[in-house]
C-alpha cells in the first residue's frame, strides 16, 4: 500500500512566527495590558509602543489571554496534542 505523500509540502519549513501558540493581531491592540497580567507563565510584554508580544515560548495554552482581551486581538493556536 503506498500513501500519496507531498513531500514539497512535508519539507516546507515554517518561520517560527507561523507555529508560535500566541498570535497577536497589533492591530486590534490597544496595550491595555490584561492579557499581561493574566497570563499564568508570565510571558506577555507590552513593547515600546505600547502593543502585546510574547517573550517566552512557555506557553501552556490555557487560554486566560484569548478569553480575556477585551479588543479580541489574541487568538491561541492549540497544538494538535492538545485539541
Amino acid at each position: 500500500m503506498s500513501a500519496n505523500i507531498d513531500r514539497e509540502k512535508c519539507n516546507e519549513r515554517k518561520t517560527y512566527a507561523e507555529i508560535w501558540p500566541v498570535e497577536i493581531d497589533r492591530e486590534k491592540c490597544d496595550g491595555c495590558g490584561v492579557c499581561v497580567e493574566i497570563c499564568p507563565m508570565d510571558i506577555l510584554r507590552l513593547d515600546e509602543n505600547g502593543k502585546v508580544y510574547v517573550k517566552y515560548d512557555e506557553c501552556w495554552y490555557c487560554g486566560c489571554c484569548e478569553l480575556e482581551c477585551p479588543r479580541k486581538a489574541i487568538k491561541l493556536r492549540l497544538p494538535y496534542l492538545v485539541r
